[in-house]
This record gives C-alpha cells, sequence and structure tokens, in this order.
C-alpha cells in the first residue's frame, strides 16, 4: 500500500505531499517503496531521495529494481545536464540552485511554516522536533531562504533549531549567510549560529567569527567560531586559529577545536604533535584527535606529499575490525596504537615536508 501511494503521489501536482514523503523516507524500510519515494521526490524536484536510489541501483532486491533506479537517476541526471554521478554532489553544494528548481506552491509553504512552527517550546515534543528538522534539512535551496526569517523569532527554540537545520543542510543554504551573520548579535544564538555559517560557508562571517574566537567571548562561543572558521575553507582564518591554540593556557577542548580547524585549512603540521599527544592521553578527546589526525594524513596522501600514502595505510591498519562496535578497552587500544605508530613516523613526514 506503501509503495502504491507514493508512486501515486509522485504522479501529481501535489507538492504539499513532498515534507511527508520525506518524513517517509527516514522510516521505510521496504526497498519497493523507498524506490517510489525516491521517484515522487525526484519529479518535484527534490533530491533527498538520492541516496536510497544510489543504493538501490547497486544493491536492490533484483534486476529490475536496479534497473529502475538507475534509470530514475539517469532521466534526473538528464534534466540537469549532468552525469547521474555528479547529482549527489551537486545537491550537497552551493550549486545546488543549478539542478532543476520547483516553483512551490503556498500549499507546500504553509506546510514549510507547519513543521517550524514544530520547533516551537509550546508544544515541544523531541521526535516531532527531530521530524521537523529533518524534512527542513532535506528540502532544497529555496527553503533557505524562506525560513532565514524565523532565526529572528521571539520563541528561542525556534531560533535555535533554525539555525540547527540551516547548518544540516550545509552550502544548500548559503544563501542564509547574511541572516545567520546578523544571528551573532543574540547572545543565545551566537554559538549555533556561529556553527552554521561554517557549515554553509559564507565568507563575509570571516571577520565575524574571528571576533568571536578572541579571548572574553563566551567560551562556548570561541569554540564555536574556531570550528566554523576551520569549515569555511577560507586561509584568512588561519591568524585568529594560529592565536587561539595556545596549549599551556588555553582550554584543550578550545585548542582541539582550533587544532581540527588548522588541519582543515591545510596547516595540520603545525598541530599533528600535539594531536599526537591527545591519543593517548586518557584526559583527552582522544577520538576527536584522532579524527582530525585521519584527516591530515588523508589530505596529504590526496596532495600526494612524501610518506603520507603509506603512513595512511598504516593508519588504517591499526582500525578495528569493519560493522563492530568497539568496547571502551577496544577503543583506548586502538587509540594508543595508533598514537605509538604516529610517534614513529612524524619526525619523517614533516622532515619531507620540508624538503
Amino acid at each position: 500500500m506503501r509503495s502504491w501511494c507514493a508512486w501515486y503521489l509522485g504522479d501529481t501536482n501535489q507538492d504539499q505531499a513532498v515534507p511527508r514523503l520525506l518524513r517517509r523516507l527516514r522510516y521505510e524500510k521496504d526497498p519497493a517503496t523507498f524506490l517510489w519515494l525516491g521517484r515522487a521526490l525526484l519529479n518535484f524536484h527534490n533530491y533527498g531521495g538520492l541516496a536510497a536510489l544510489e543504493d538501490l541501483a547497486t544493491r536492490g532486491e533484483d534486476d529490475n529494481q536496479r534497473r529502475t533506479a538507475a534509470e530514475l537517476l539517469q532521466a534526473a541526471a538528464e534534466r540537469a545536464g549532468v552525469e547521474p554521478s555528479q547529482l549527489a554532489g551537486l545537491w550537497a553544494s552551493q550549486r545546488a540552485e543549478e539542478l532543476p528548481q520547483p516553483t512551490p506552491s503556498l500549499r507546500l509553504r504553509h506546510e514549510i511554516w507547519k513543521l517550524v512552527n514544530e520547533l516551537s517550546e509550546a508544544h515541544f515534543q523531541l521526535r516531532g522536533v527531530d521530524d521537523a528538522r529533518h524534512v527542513l534539512s532535506n528540502m532544497g535551496p529555496w527553503v533557505a531562504r524562506e525560513i532565514a526569517p524565523a532565526l529572528g523569532d521571539t520563541d528561542a527554540h525556534v531560533r535555535l533549531h533554525t539555525a540547527q537545520v540551516l547548518e544540516r543542510m550545509g552550502p544548500r543554504a548559503v544563501s542564509s549567510g547574511p541572516a545567520l551573520l546578523a544571528a551573532l548579535a543574540d547572545p543565545s544564538l551566537a554559538p549555533a549560529a556561529a556553527e552554521a555559517l561554517g557549515r554553509v560557508g559564507h565568507p563575509p562571517a570571516v571577520p565575524a567569527l574571528a571576533a568571536r574566537s578572541a579571548p572574553g567571548q563566551a567560551h562556548e562561543l570561541r569554540v564555536a567560531a574556531l570550528r566554523a572558521l576551520g569549515r569555511t575553507g577560507l586561509a584568512e582564518g588561519l591568524p585568529s586559529l594560529r592565536a587561539a591554540f595556545q596549549p599551556d593556557t588555553e582550554p584543550t577542548d578550545l585548542c582541539q577545536a582550533a587544532a581540527t580547524a588548522l588541519v582543515l585549512l591545510d596547516a595540520g603540521d603545525e598541530v599533528a604533535h600535539w594531536l599526537t599527544q591527545q591519543l593517548t592521553d586518557p584526559l583527552a578527546d582522544g577520538e576527536g584527535a584522532e579524527l582530525a589526525l585521519e584527516t591530515w594524513l588523508w589530505r596529504g596522501s590526496e596532495a600526494e606529499r612524501k610518506g603520507f600514502v603509506a603512513a595512511l595505510e598504516a593508519w588504517r591498519a591499526a582500525a578495528g575490525p569493519p560493522g563492530v562496535i568497539p568496547s571502551l578497552d577496544q577503543v583506548r587500544q586502538r587509540l594508543n596504537e595508533r598514537g605509538q605508530l604516529l610517534k614513529k613516523l612524524l619526525p619523517k613526514l614533516l622532515a619531507l615536508a620540508t624538503d
């Protein structure tokens, strides 16, 4: 029944069904229904079902299901003038508006604002809020423009969750950059707005984020601003990150945020030793340091830096078995092994960088 309903809705002009289709997609388990949900969403120029269709195209239950999913992706790509393999990348980028865009009806816009209302403290219910955030964050770029004014809502919960939605949308929500920048003036919203600015990628925000990362600002805001500076990918953030990375005087979590951001801006050599020390420190965020170091090794490997390909292979060999949730002791053992590995490799890797 669900698959037939999804198929039927995809052949109508009832675009107000899109939020319900996205919500159903989140909980659906039947592959056939996944297929028709993805088709219906594509027919409404929503690409939130791409991952499901890509999975079905390679791992569907039978040849017919795999072929149908591949045909749907091919048709969507032809409408967009790109290859099927490019669809997901476009949808997740600031170029999402290059994909065919819908002209939302008043009924759909009404449904969007009903979801924003679900974020309110007036009838706060965790699953309802989480579903609303999920649906809104899987809508197209037009929704970022539509809901950006909610950053100024009188309800603090609406303001906060709207910022979180825009953060989850990422670069697709780049049009919300000016509204998020203005939201930095709201002390209760500033940390969430900073995180969102880093995700959406709004270059004019770098000076404001740098100012919020300085001593004298609230600790939570400083950490959020440092993370955001790294995620922007803009070298203009480097001076502020270097100024904040002061392990002898600043809190460890703030230094971790600065170090991770430096890695993202290709300045990881400056913090590799410190991050390696964090791997074996039982009081540190070892897994955060682990993720930053893997990113550093991967970026070095991609840039074909000497020694980094072999180092990354050795690092990955020290990972636990795939598909198994490790115990706390196993995590600690993995961190120690990787810490010892990097302590041996770092002098050579960093020396090669200066050759």
